[in-house]
């Protein structure tokens, strides 16, 4: 695992690709579409977002706004997954100036989920519900009028997410479990593995490891059968934190190994984060405190680098638990507090530890 990256090295990245992608480009929009969805389906998100860059310079070029909203709306979420959430943020609110522009509720519809994914990393998730309620009303309405239905499964995915968030287990599973049955009639391989995924989470927060499991494993099918790599280690890292719930200690070791040599191959900066909060409770279990004092501590700085309030409130929260465990009183209250802030802030009143992030 890189020690070493920061936000910094997020910004950099997010400025090595923006360099290379406004270079002048032989391919087609349609061409670059095509290789962003294989990149991303691949876990190379850094490559998707290059082509999504493409895309938009070429529309923008052409004016066609109808594209470039749709492109926008892709680049925005591609940044989310980079762990930038302001990059992501202006995307989606370009894209959502365009589709008002031309009052194009398909394009709106996208860029709304979109901009509330992005608002609920930061923790805001009452507006993070909103833009997807708002979302899927407008997926509803197209899905009545022409049958396609993308935009609710992105909205769906969106309100599950805010719908953690806020500590509302039951209307999460409820919208993910909707988002599934979307993503299979949409012959949608890959987002039927994301909502399994989403799905295990939810079972974790309720203490259902088993169910959790079934999820995850039924996930990791669906992605071994695509190779979506960033996927597939995303999962490892869950199943390895569901084994260390449930005692399962060298199992739960063996998955994050997994986990580790997957984010090392794509270079995912989320991978990194999700891996230290889950190397940190396997440490506690194993009772190996001063290692995962230091990943916690690790985590959490990864999580506030990334602008991810959701992992990072998580992880202060857990952190408080390993020091009220060594007679740490005072420096748990006071980590304590700095999670209930996050927490308060979002509208969530009670404790919980939930897992899903990136």
């Amino acid at each position: 695992m890189d020690e070493q990256w920061t936000r910094r090295s997020t910004k950099k990245l997010i400025r090595r690709i923006q360099r290379a992608a406004n270079r002048e480009t032989s391919k087609t929009p349609e061409q670059l579409s095509i290789e962003a969805a294989q990149w991303n389906t691949l876990g190379y998100i850094h490559n998707a977002v290059a082509c999504h860059i493409q895309r938009v310079n070429l529309y923008h070029l052409q004016a066609d706004k109808v594209n470039e909203g749709y492109a926008l709306a892709q680049l925005g979420r591609g940044y989310d997954m980079l762990g930038d959430i302001d990059e992501a943020i202006e995307a989606c609110e370009q894209s959502l100036m365009r589709a008002r522009e031309i009052e194009n509720g398909h394009i709106e519809g996208r860029a709304l989920a979109a901009l509330g994914t992005a608002y609920g990393h930061l923790g805001y998730a009452q507006k993070s519900l909103m833009y997807g309620e708002r979302a899927l009303q407008i997926g509803r309405e197209i899905a009545n009028e022409t049958g396609e239905r993308e935009i609710e499964l992105a909205a769906l995915e969106c309100l599950g997410s805010a719908h953690m968030w806020l500590g509302e287990i039951e209307k999460a599973l409820e919208s993910y479990n909707q988002g599934l049955d979307i993503a299979r009639e949409l012959g949608n391989a890959h987002e039927a593995g994301v909502l399994m995924e989403d799905l295990g989470c939810a079972y974790v927060a309720i203490g259902d490891i088993a169910g959790a499991l079934d999820c995850y494993n039924q996930g990791m099918s669906i992605f071994n059968s695509i190779d979506a790599i960033y996927s597939k280690g995303r999962v490892f890292a869950h199943v390895g934190n569901a084994h260390t719930l449930s005692g399962q200690l060298v199992e739960a070791e063996n998955a994050l190994a997994q986990a580790r040599k997957v984010f090392d191959e794509v270079h995912m900066y989320r991978g990194y984060t999700l891996l230290a909060f889950y190397m940190a409770n396997l440490y506690r279990q194993q009772r190996r405190f001063d290692d995962a004092q230091k990943s916690y501590q690790r985590a959490i700085t990864l999580f506030d680098d990334a602008q991810d309030r959701y992992g990072q409130a998580q992880c202060l929260l857990e952190y408080a638990r390993l020091l009220r465990e060594r007679k740490q009183e005072p420096k748990a209250l006071k980590i304590a507090q700095s999670a209930q802030k996050i927490t308060g802030s979002a509208g969530r009143k009670d404790r919980w530890s939930g897992c899903r992030s990136g």
